[in-house]
């Protein structure tokens, strides 16, 4: 375990920063500046604010609030810290953490990926088995209608009473074949997209 590290010390008052070296010690940072002056910080007064992330350099703070600061770039002072003071528990980053982090977030992903799926496949279906029966027909209707107004509005639709009776005929012979149904079926003969119907008997060729 390496226990001497280089870092950069601020005292908080002024901007000047001071070159410093740090001794891990199990109560404590044994902490000498270029000055010559030597001090423990206990492990207890301090908060770590950066370094978290790899890569990140280590960031520890003591005091109010113009606290003292220490830099320390290379990450791997905390592992070290943490293999000579096991007691400190959380108030420092552990970066042997940070791979069982990363696995535990690629298996919640693939969860709330396997949860989406498996309510897209069964969940949706189930649902709407077991809402539709409960849908009033009228409801379903007015729902037709607005659909039937969108995709064939009146200005499109074709007027010949003729062709309608037709149509109606059709239909009513297909409804006698099958089961009842409680839907009131209608057919509308429109023009093709972009085409209007003139005031004009319309012939069933022409849709």
């Amino acid at each position: 375990m390496r226990t001497d590290w280089q870092g950069t010390y601020l005292d908080g008052r002024t901007a000047a920063r001071q070159p410093a070296t740090v001794r891990l010690m199990r109560e404590g940072l044994e902490l000498t500046t270029a000055a010559g002056g030597t001090r423990l910080w206990r492990y207890r007064e301090l908060r770590q604010t950066q370094g978290s992330y790899a890569g990140e350099e280590v960031r520890l703070e003591r005091g109010g609030e113009l606290p003292e600061t220490l830099l320390i770039p290379d990450p791997a002072f905390l592992q070290s810290l943490h293999e000579a003071a096991p007691d400190v528990g959380l108030r420092f980053h552990d970066p042997r953490r940070r791979s069982a982090r990363l696995r535990w977030t690629i298996v919640a992903a693939g969860g709330v990926l396997a949860v989406t799926v498996a309510i897209y496949l069964w969940g949706i279906p189930l649902v709407a088995a077991l809402v539709t029966p409960h849908v009033p027909v009228a409801w379903e209707e007015a729902l037709g209608r607005s659909a039937v107004s969108y995709l064939a509005p009146p200005e499109r639709r074709c007027g010949d009473p003729a062709l309608g009776a037709a149509m109606d005929a059709i239909v009513a012979r297909l409804l006698a074949a099958g089961p009842p149904s409680p839907y009131t079926m209608r057919v509308h003969v429109a023009a093709r997209h972009g085409q209007r119907v003139h005031h004009r008997p319309c012939r069933a060729a022409t849709w």
